[in-house]
């Protein structure tokens, strides 16, 4: 059985088996880049080549895909969205609280959090804004 030698990062790990050796490739405790010698080879190859009894290139497992954050970016929407909601309450009720439940369905709809809190103050903030509105229009009556 071959004994093999892995060379990562300026380290010499092993000896390991065809087995080892394949279950580090697939894990991705060692990447293809890194080196392998065994005794009798002439010099140290990238392991992209090592065919423990061959991996071919198409049988290593892809990279992993990016995350996405769907929400990623939305500070400033969800900003906005509390200043709607917040301002709506003393100034043009209708004009802010309305900004503020686009918003908030906006940021929901991007699985954010503050969404659904920013469209409950929005609706909130409109109704205590517009009672407040006609009590003072009325001259508190």
């Amino acid at each position: 059985m071959i004994q093999y030698y892995i060379a990562k990062n300026g380290q010499q790990l092993g000896p390991y088996s065809d087995d080892q050796v394949r279950a580090l490739l697939q894990g991705g405790s060692v990447s293809p880049q890194d080196l392998f010698w065994y005794h009798g080879q002439s010099g140290w190859h990238p392991l992209s080549t090592w065919n423990g009894a061959f991996l071919s290139p198409g049988s290593l497992p892809p990279p992993p895909p990016p995350v996405v954050n769907p929400g990623a970016g939305s500070g400033g929407l969800v900003a906005a969205g509390y200043v709607c909601a917040g301002v709506s309450v003393l100034f043009c009720p209708p004009l802010f609280a309305l900004s503020g439940l686009v918003i908030g369905i906006v940021l929901a709809t991007r699985k954010v959090h503050h969404g659904a809190i920013i469209i409950v103050l929005s609706i909130l903030g409109g109704i205590v804004g517009s009672v407040f509105g006609i009590l003072v229009a009325n001259g508190g009556h």
